[in-house]
C-alpha cells in the first residue's frame, strides 16, 4: 500500500507525491491529474453528485480521485462517530469506484488518522485516545483549541483504531494508494506542553513524537 500523506484540496502534474512501497522505480511514469473533495465539513454528496464530478473530471482529463474523510464513512462499530452525518456506505464507495474506473480515474481511500479526529473525539467512546481531552491546547500562535482535534500519539490505542478503520476501508477501493492526511497536529506544538504527549516531545521533540 502506498501512501499519499497531504491533507488540502489539490492537483496533481507530476511524476507522483507518494511514497513507494519498494523504491522510485515502482513510480508510475503517467503524469496523475487529481482532485480531492471534502466531504466532511458540510452535507456528503449524494451519489448522483459525485458520479456528476467524475464525469466532469473525465472530460476534463483528470485520473485521480480522493472523498477527504474525517467521520463520514459508515464503519461498522463506530456508528457513534457517523450515525448523524449521512456518511458514505461501503457500497456506496465501491459503486463508486467502479464508476470511476470506467472513466479512467483511480479512486484513491483518504482517511485523515491523526490530527482533524475532532468529531470522534467529541464522544466519550473515543475522547480517551485525545492528545487533549478536554481540549484548551495553545499552539505556537497563540491560538487556543477549543476541543479535542488530534489523537494522542503515544497511545498504541490510537494506532490500534486507525488500523481498523483502514482494515474496513481499503477493501472498498481497487486503488493501491491511500491519502493518510495527518495534517495540521497543531495540539502537538501547544507550547504549555499540557497533552499526554508533553513528556514525550520534551524528551523526543515534537518531529520526532510526530513521526513515530
Amino acid at each position: 500500500m502506498r501512501i499519499i500523506a497531504v491533507a488540502f484540496v489539490f492537483v496533481f502534474a507530476c511524476a507522483f507525491a507518494a511514497c513507494p512501497k519498494e523504491g522510485t522505480q515502482n513510480i508510475p511514469a503517467t503524469p496523475i491529474l487529481g482532485y480531492q473533495l471534502d466531504i466532511s465539513r458540510n452535507k456528503v454528496p449524494k451519489m448522483e453528485t459525485l458520479y456528476r464530478v467524475v464525469d466532469i473530471m473525465a472530460r476534463l482529463g483528470y485520473n485521480h480521485f480522493e472523498l477527504y474523510t474525517e467521520h463520514t464513512f459508515a464503519y461498522k462499530g463506530h456508528e457513534a462517530a457517523w450515525r448523524d452525518e449521512s456518511p458514505m456506505t461501503p457500497d456506496e464507495v465501491r459503486a463508486l469506484d467502479a464508476y470511476c474506473l470506467r472513466h479512467g480515474i483511480e479512486l484513491v481511500p483518504n482517511q485523515n488518522s491523526f490530527g482533524h479526529f475532532g468529531k470522534w473525539l467529541r464522544h466519550p467512546e473515543y475522547n480517551g485516545l485525545a492528545n487533549h481531552p478536554q481540549g484548551g491546547a495553545v499552539h505556537s500562535g497563540g491560538a487556543v483549541m477549543g476541543l479535542a482535534d488530534a489523537l494522542n500519539p503515544i497511545d498504541p490505542r490510537s494506532l490500534e483504531l486507525v488500523a481498523g478503520l483502514y482494515d474496513q476501508l481499503f477493501p472498498c477501493f481497487r486503488s493501491k494508494y491511500v491519502n493518510v492526511g495527518c495534517d495540521e497536529t497543531v495540539e502537538l506544538e501547544d507550547s504549555l506542553f499540557t497533552g499526554r504527549s508533553a513528556a514525550a516531545i520534551r524528551e523526543k521533540g515534537t518531529v520526532r513524537v510526530y513521526l513515530d
